[in-house]
């Protein structure tokens, strides 16, 4: 797992006095479910929330809207879980929303570009339909990659189709030799989450990767950084 911090994301250590994050159902009467999430959302309490996340998911066929007006910290694990419960509801046909927020999390989801992604409207929370963009999305958040449906945001990966292939690109944001070693790695990185999901790469820029359908191997074609 390659681990980066969105620029822009709150660095700083949660609030004094941890405080376990709880999830619950709270309305359950229709097809989509309510499920109120309190607490801090990090890492140390990520697979018990995304359990409790995928079951509900699971039960009811319209998906989940979240009320996470009571969260009051997050981390990058944490909203990863949310990407990720996002991401396995859009597969099975179903969307996760927001439909509360607090201060922090409006926050959080408004400077990583995530805000768009579980936006109320079912239209406006569904990525494209491309079979193949979702399989690149599912192996890029398996190997714990963030990513956000809002190109050029710094920290984050952004997942496009273009024709029969797909584009998975990033931006740093900063053009110094260090930053592009970085790219390099993380290049590397998302190469190697694809093809060890039977994906394959046609091409290499500095900051993105092209994915085609289908197993089988490939020498990705490395386009080095200009000096």
């Amino acid at each position: 797992m390659i681990a980066f911090w969105p620029r822009g994301l709150d660095r700083s250590p949660a609030p004094a006095g941890r405080a376990p994050v709880v999830a619950a159902v709270t309305d359950g009467s229709g097809a989509r479910a309510t499920v109120t999430v309190c607490g801090h959302i990090t890492g140390l309490d990520a697979e018990a929330l995304s359990n409790t996340l995928v079951s509900a998911l699971m039960e009811f066929r319209e998906g989940l809207s979240l009320d996470l007006s009571e969260v009051s910290y997050c981390d990058a694990a944490g909203l990863r879980v949310l990407l990720d419960v996002r991401e396995q509801g859009l597969a099975a046909g179903r969307t996760v929303v927001v439909a509360a927020a607090g201060g922090f999390m409006r926050r959080l989801l408004e400077t990583t570009g995530t805000a768009e992604l579980f936006a109320t409207d079912p239209e406006s929370a569904a990525p494209d339909d491309s079979p193949l963009a979702s399989a690149v999305r599912a192996a890029l958040l398996r190997a714990g990659f963030p990513l956000t449906g809002r190109p050029g945001v710094p920290g984050f990966l952004h997942v496009r189709p273009e024709g029969d292939a797909v584009d998975v690109f990033w931006r740093t944001g900063d053009d110094r030799l260090s930053a592009r070693g970085a790219d390099r790695v993380l290049g590397d990185a998302v190469t190697g989450a694809l093809t060890r999901s039977g994906l394959r790469i046609e091409g290499r820029t500095a900051i993105g990767v092209r994915a085609v359908g289908g197993p089988g191997p490939h020498s990705p074609r490395p386009v080095e950084p200009a000096d």
